[in-house]
């Protein structure tokens, strides 16, 4: 081994001695039982009735969540820390099923339900203007690597924004019926019905 080589190697060893991983550990559970937070996204993929396909794999899926996110098991907390104030958000669309479709396990872990509203033409312009790395910055970012100036004017961002809720709100009505009528799989929404949904909720 060459001398700057070993000296970049003795630097990184004598680093290493230096930190006390022990106390690293502790610190990491700490914040962990503290402020951790455990989000579950698509929860409705594992909700349904049992006239639907595969019960048992969702039976099966929930049980798992549930003895993640149980605050009696104690073995548990023994090895990775106590979870009582861990905060636990789970989140779903719920066309199709609903929150009282999950197994009664699972839904006691969840006791504080919320319905959010659907997302209107302002809640889509602050969507693409507000976030730090928010669609429209990227397509800013994306055009400069190649010398060029793009620049949206607050008509176009909010033309963008109409468009995009009356999407949103026309496969939202879509879902919705296709959620209460189980007889009928395919949905084609014609021309009509789409300009019939031009102006979306603000």
């Amino acid at each position: 081994m060459k001398v700057p080589e070993a000296l970049e190697f003795l630097t990184a060893e004598e680093a290493n001695r230096l930190v006390d991983m022990e106390v690293v550990a502790k610190e990491a559970v700490r914040r962990v039982e503290q402020s951790g937070i455990v989000f579950l996204d698509e929860i409705d993929k594992i909700a349904g009735r049992e006239t639907r396909s595969a019960p048992t794999c969702r039976a099966k899926a929930c049980s798992a969540i549930c003895c993640r996110s149980s605050r009696l098991d104690r073995q548990h907390q023994a090895r990775h820390g106590a979870d009582d104030h861990i905060l636990f958000i789970a989140s779903g669309a719920f066309h199709v099923a609903k929150p009282s479709d999950l197994i009664p396990e699972f839904q006691g872990r969840f006791p504080i339900r919320v319905e959010l509203d659907a997302l209107t033409r302002d809640d889509f312009v602050r969507i693409l203007t507000e976030p730090r790395n928010a669609l429209l910055k990227q397509y800013v970012a994306l055009m400069a690597t190649e010398n060029v100036s793009l620049r949206f004017t607050d008509e176009a961002v909010g033309e963008i924004a109409r468009i995009a809720a009356t999407v949103n709100e026309l496969f939202e009505d879509r879902m919705q019926a296709a959620g209460a009528d189980d007889s009928r799989c395919a949905r084609s929404p014609s021309r009509r019905y789409a300009r019939s949904r031009r102006r979306p909720r603000r």
